[in-house]
């Protein structure tokens, strides 16, 4: 056994570095990075990382004895998009993620029920695999995106507004979730709850911490 360190951001942070290089002469227009998630490579592709690494690793101060409620998150050093609290490479207006399967284990899991109730026993582990690789097939791809609040050409929200697709920005609640459809077969209910039992999506934007410290650190 061992034990090591790993930079989520890194991976991610290369890539925005030569998007940033290639933009350089279109700065009159709306630029985008573009990341994949079909590769098999260990590179972690949440919003909160791709985030973390265009305005600065993610942290939490949690205060001593305080309510859970009291937790806030915030942007720390080594973004790409944010140097010394000023705003960098504002030619990129966004990141993008496109993947696929992303919501492939969700729909298994109802799908599942479904057919352990019609059949009256527990599914076996073979058949879940089939279901999940089925639902995975069939699921088209989606768009994950992600603002630079501080872009000179903004990226227009009427873009990349599929049933599967999300978006993250800074709005007049804070940086967080902004879009996010309903989905089919109850996947849109079950991520609203996800939502409210989570700090990391809707339930952080109304943090007014968070939204404060976002916008002290992405000031022009």
């Amino acid at each position: 056994m061992g034990f090591g360190t790993f930079d989520a951001y890194g991976p991610i942070r290369r890539k925005l570095q030569k998007a940033a290089a290639k933009f350089r002469q279109y700065r009159d227009r709306p630029c985008c990075a573009v990341l994949s998630s079909f590769s098999a490579q260990m590179v972690m592709l949440d919003w909160q990382f791709i985030a973390g690494a265009m305005f600065g690793d993610l942290g939490f101060t949690i205060p001593l004895a305080g309510p859970l409620s009291a937790i806030t998150p915030f942007f720390g050093e080594g973004g790409n998009m944010i140097h010394k609290g000023e705003p960098v490479n504002t030619t990129v207006s966004a990141t993008l993620l496109v993947r696929r399967g992303m919501f492939a284990g969700r729909k298994m899991m109802l799908e599942a029920n479904q057919a352990e109730v019609a059949l009256g026993r527990r599914l076996f582990a073979e058949e879940c695999g089939e279901l999940v690789q089925r639902l995975r097939s069939e699921e088209r791809p989606s768009v994950l995106v992600v603002e630079n609040p501080n872009a000179a050409n903004p990226l227009s929200r009427h873009w990349f507004c599929g049933p599967f697709d999300e978006r993250f920005g800074l709005d007049d609640r804070g940086f967080g979730c902004i879009f996010c459809r309903l989905r089919p077969c109850g996947i849109g209910t079950a991520r609203k709850k996800m939502n409210t039992a989570r700090p990391d999506c809707r339930a952080r934007q109304h943090d007014p911490s968070f939204r404060s410290h976002v916008r002290s650190r992405q000031r022009d």
